[in-house]
């Protein structure tokens, strides 16, 4: 169980959340974007092969995991506070629930919303075979939702110690199979495996960045001051990350793109995640607004979604004939204005004043 914790809400960890929700809406609309771009003559997505310098072939390829960790400390915090007035029986069905609805969002919008509003419909036959095959399971919110869920009793139960040691344990193993044994087979790979292993944000490519997570906030929430380690491991790891690859004359776009070999994921995501968090900490001790990004925290799955939508609206509305890098630069500052603003207002109706959270 989590005994013994002083509990109390982290801006650092909320200001972490709405940074990575913040990068996250530019960047897709950049890459994806610069793909319709292609479509109607330009070059920026022939480009995206050339700008990454790792491996990008499945099963290795691997999005960027930050919100893994992010959701590894929020859950271990949420566990903490639940488990002052409620059994392990009551905190598991709360976790199912709010994890398993992130897994039902994903498949409502990503799989029959977006197929009625672009496809012209549902194929029930379809949605059968993804749920057999494990296929309807792929992409970020339904396999991040899934992975919380097997993580949580590993959180509930085990010490930090303990947490870093079976994340140490997990990927090895996770990588050697990657490498090893699928790879290999990449071509003819059972579809089941997709959201556990070869998808990019697969279930245990992203359950060991979510124990660490959980073993920091564990720390944290005990009382230890981490804040100078964290910017300390984390930026070593960050800046090798960074450094390297202009000094091989790479440049920096591979950082645009945010994909990574399964090895090279793992340890960037821990060192940033380190990095940021201890950043915020740090801004945290010393009273800086933080207000700016926490907006965003409390309605991440909101976001997530939303930001796509509005970006195919606008795209619809613009055209395929007249898009063009000015559009694109376009619609990314108006997509993230409004998202912002929205969800500004929208926090501050629910919760009350950001700043007073």
């Amino acid at each position: 169980m989590l005994p013994n914790y002083t509990f109390k809400r982290l801006r650092s960890l909320d200001a972490m959340r709405g940074m990575a929700i913040l990068a996250m809406l530019p960047f897709h609309v950049l890459l994806y974007g610069g793909l319709a771009l292609e479509e109607a003559g330009g070059e920026w997505g022939a480009k995206i092969p050339e700008l990454s310098v790792v491996e990008l072939e499945q099963p290795l390829g691997t999005g960027l995991l930050l919100f893994f960790f992010v959701t590894g400390m929020g859950l271990t915090i949420s566990l903490a506070r639940r488990s002052e007035r409620q059994s392990p029986r009551e905190i598991g069905r709360h976790v199912i629930l709010r994890y398993g609805g992130y897994v039902l969002a994903g498949i409502f919008y990503e799989n029959i919303l977006q197929k009625i509003l672009f496809g012209g419909g549902v194929n029930a036959e379809e949605l059968v075979q993804g749920i057999i095959s494990g296929t309807i399971f792929s992409g970020p919110i339904k396999c991040l939702g899934l992975t919380a869920i097997l993580a949580f009793p590993l959180i509930l139960y085990l010490s930090w110690g303990k947490l870093v040691a079976t994340s140490l344990v997990l990927t090895p193993i996770v990588g050697v199979t990657l490498y090893y044994v699928l790879l290999p087979q990449a071509s003819n790979l059972p579809t089941v495996l997709i959201p556990i292993l070869t998808n990019g944000w697969g279930i245990l490519k992203g359950l060991p960045i979510v124990l660490v997570g959980a073993a920091l906030a564990k720390l944290v929430l005990q009382g230890k001051d981490v804040k100078k380690k964290n910017l300390t491991m984390g930026s070593v790891i960050t800046a090798a990350y960074v450094l390297i690859p202009m000094l091989l004359g790479t440049g920096m776009l591979h950082i645009l793109i945010a994909i990574w070999s399964y090895h090279h994921a793992v340890l960037f995501t821990l060192g940033t995640s380190f990095f940021i968090f201890g950043l915020f900490q740090l801004l945290e001790t010393r009273n800086i607004n933080l207000t700016p990004l926490t907006v965003l925290d409390r309605s991440s799955v909101f976001v997530f979604y939303g930001h796509f939508s509005l970006g195919i609206a606008l795209y619809l509305l613009i055209g395929a004939e007249n898009w063009s890098m000015m559009w694109l630069l376009f619609e990314m500052v108006v997509v993230t204005a409004i998202i912002w603003i929205f969800f500004y207002f929208y926090s501050k109706w629910r919760w009350g004043n950001p700043s007073t959270w």
